[in-house]
């Protein structure tokens, strides 16, 4: 049986967090709101910088989708007692723009979490209004260590 995740394990990921996001240069680092380890749910606060942005001064929807991607990865390894889980597939639907000036929330969380694979829901807000929702399928069975030995 799988060890409920604990906030202090989360809160030991974002310590690192900066460090996580490696090869990103300038990388927006979220802002922890909530999570709730009984519901295997996290809830996320990004700045958007005007560097996100397209010529139609809206966020990119490859980087909402990154975004969500990591917020994803983030919640699986959590919830796998720390062991990296890599992406097997997402889905994103873009239902309004993401604009600079405030922050996007993003919540994402566990549907199903099985012995191959992980099942994740995510949705996106600004301004107390939808932006984005997305679907991903996460593996479980990594064999590359913990988010804590990476480095």
């Amino acid at each position: 049986m799988r060890a409920k995740p604990t906030r202090e394990a989360l809160e030991a990921f974002f310590a690192r967090s900066g460090e996580l996001a490696g090869g990103f240069t300038g990388a927006p680092v979220p802002t922890l709101i909530e999570c709730d380890p009984e519901a295997e749910r996290i809830v996320l606060s990004y700045d958007i910088p005007d560097w996100m942005l397209n010529p139609w001064k809206v966020m990119h929807g490859g980087l909402t989708t990154t975004l969500m991607d990591s917020a994803f990865g983030l919640l699986a390894s959590w919830c796998n007692g720390g062991v990296m889980c890599p992406t097997v597939s997402m889905t994103t639907n873009y239902l309004r723009p993401v604009h600079a000036g405030a922050p996007l929330i993003v919540e994402a969380r566990v549907e199903r979490f099985g012995r191959v694979n992980a099942h994740l829901s995510a949705s996106c807000w600004q301004n107390e209004k939808l932006t984005t929702t997305a679907t991903g399928v996460f593996s479980t069975a990594s064999p590359r260590g913990t988010l804590l030995e990476q480095g």
